[in-house]
């Protein structure tokens, strides 16, 4: 059974102005990039700034197309008019989860069966849940790798 990724809001136990070790910063200060957090449907600015705004992750193309790049690694990119982002992921079970929580907001087609991203329909989401997808993701990525002991 796949895993079910944790969807925590960012850094909520920080005061303003700190980071975590991640370089995040509390909730409610990242929460001000976004317009009421109820309705459905998220901007391509309003993405961009959530986005821009997890430490780590810039600007930068991949094959040619604007892209989001964490530490120069392809993370993210709109599609389909600006309509949809390919939000890369940490592994094929968490798109399948994202998928069935909410399968009107995450999907995938035939050419990303066997790659971990998931699409999403910016009209379906809000700019929370995206934060949150993004947010798991990138602390997943940037957890210290162990560090196997050396055979002596």
């Amino acid at each position: 059974m796949p895993r079910r990724p944790k969807l925590l809001a960012p850094a909520p136990h920080l005061r303003l102005n700190e980071v975590d070790e991640f370089g995040s910063r509390p909730a409610s200060e990242t929460c001000e990039l976004m317009p009421d957090s109820r309705s459905h449907g998220v901007t391509v600015a309003v993405a961009t700034k959530l986005l821009l705004a997890l430490k780590g992750v810039s600007p930068g193309t991949s094959y040619g197309m604007p892209s989001f790049m964490l530490h120069q690694k392809f993370f993210a990119r709109f599609r389909d008019d600006d309509t949809v982002l390919v939000l890369q992921l940490g592994s094929i079970d968490d798109r399948d989860v994202l998928m069935q929580m909410d399968p009107e907001a995450y999907f995938f087609t035939d050419h990303y069966k066997n790659y971990p991203a998931v699409l999403v329909r910016l009209a379906e989401i809000t700019g929370p849940q995206l934060l949150q997808v993004a947010w798991e993701d990138l602390s997943m990525k940037r957890a210290p790798k162990r560090k196997r002991p050396r055979n002596t």
